[in-house]
C-alpha cells in the first residue's frame, strides 16, 4: 500500500481508499495525495473538496482509480 501511495504522490495520480473514522465508520475516499510521512497522508480529499490529513493507520486499502489529474 505504502508503494501505491508514494507512486500517487510522484506521479499526481489519484488513488481510491477505504478508510476507518475514530468512530468507528468505513468511508470510501477518492483522495490526491500531496504528503506522506511515516504515520499520515496530507491529501486533497475529492468526497469533502477540501485539503485532509489521513492516519495511515487507519487506511484498511488503496487501489489506483485509473484516471489522471489535469
Amino acid at each position: 500500500m505504502n508503494y501505491l501511495l508514494k507512486q500517487s504522490l510522484n506521479m499526481q495520480t489519484p488513488v481510491t481508499i477505504f478508510y476507518l473514522s475514530k468512530s468507528g465508520e468505513i468511508t470510501q475516499r477518492s483522495i490526491l495525495v500531496l504528503g506522506l510521512t511515516a504515520s499520515h497522508i496530507s491529501a486533497y480529499c475529492y468526497k469533502r473538496g477540501a485539503l485532509r490529513t489521513f492516519s495511515l493507520d487507519r487506511v484498511l486499502s488503496a487501489a489506483q482509480t485509473g484516471r489522471n489529474v489535469s
